[in-house]
């Protein structure tokens, strides 16, 4: 009996713990929106459809985040692009010019033991100081899961959904092996890190977060709390979303 619980002593010493090791790193995600591109003119344009396939082929439609993640919660930041622009010429003489790229980053952190968050949003080229406490999400984990592949940058996945306070329903892909609290935006509390997040944009098409590359640090990383941009509270910043995109509706539908 000694020498058996001399063994399992011996070897809880040589296993390491996951949990443990894992408390800084970095992670790489793709945004990308799921849906058709329509242009007057383009069904007849085949120039247009080729420069949109091509464009997009590019990235130019994608958005791209490093979230960095401390045992005290996670940032989640946008990588600027350089602006690209390509244009093409309708019939009668028209010619339609879609550029993408440059801006200023939105800047996302989550401490989530104050459970607390700051962001930096944009609506429109308006700047906003998003602040205060994290609404938990009601997260119920499914029996769905997803082996490792390119796609969830080799970790196997758990299927989650849930409901945020501004009522979009969340899909995401969570990694049990990786057990920190990170995701994209201010989007946590599954027991793992989020590889892959999608949600319904109000406008039309499926917004869609996906892990690209991973890194561990073992020397502790700081976190950057965003500053820019007019104070305001989640729930009003949620309503003025709301209220411009509704003003940028009826303009579009008089024109």
């Amino acid at each position: 009996m000694k020498s058996l619980f001399t063994l399992l002593l011996f070897s809880s010493l040589l296993l390491p713990d996951v949990s443990a090791q894992v408390a800084y790193g970095t992670i790489d995600y793709l945004r990308t929106v799921e849906r058709d591109i329509q242009i007057d003119g383009m069904e007849e344009n085949k120039e247009i459809k080729a420069m949109l396939a091509k464009m997009a082929a590019a990235g130019a439609f994608t958005e791209n985040y490093r979230a960095t993640f401390t045992p005290e919660g996670f940032t989640f930041i946008q990588q600027i692009k350089e602006p690209t622009s390509m244009e093409s010429e309708l019939g009668g003489g028209a010619m339609v010019v879609i550029e993408t790229g440059g801006g200023d980053p939105s800047h996302f952190y989550t401490n989530t033991r104050e459970e607390k968050l700051v962001n930096t949003e944009y609506i429109f080229d308006k700047a906003f100081l998003v602040s205060g406490k994290c609404t938990p999400i009601a997260w119920t984990i499914t029996e769905e899961t997803v082996p490792p592949s390119d796609a969830t940058i080799g970790l196997d996945l758990k299927i989650a959904t849930g409901i945020t306070p501004g009522g979009d329903t969340l899909t995401a892909g969570f990694a049990p092996s990786l057990p920190v609290q990170v995701g994209p935006r201010n989007v946590y509390g599954l027991p793992g890190a989020i590889i892959t997040l999608s949600y319904p944009r109000p406008e039309g098409g499926t917004v869609v977060f996906r892990a690209t590359a991973m890194s561990l640090s073992a020397e502790p990383l700081a976190l950057e709390q965003p500053t820019e941009g007019k104070k305001i509270s989640p729930e009003k910043f949620r309503a003025e979303q709301k209220k411009r995109q509704g003003t940028m509706t009826r303009m579009i539908e008089r024109h």
